[in-house]
């Protein structure tokens, strides 16, 4: 598993975070049983 970790960070690229679509639209959200999110 090191081996694989070790492999894939080189092949992600440094980037930081951006917002996507999901992030951006209320709509997308769970709740329980009872109505709590």
């Amino acid at each position: 598993m090191d081996t694989f970790y070790n492999v894939l960070k080189d092949e992600i690229p440094d980037e930081k975070p951006s917002l996507i679509h999901g992030d951006l639209w209320s709509g997308n959200f769970m709740i329980d049983m009872q109505g709590y999110p």
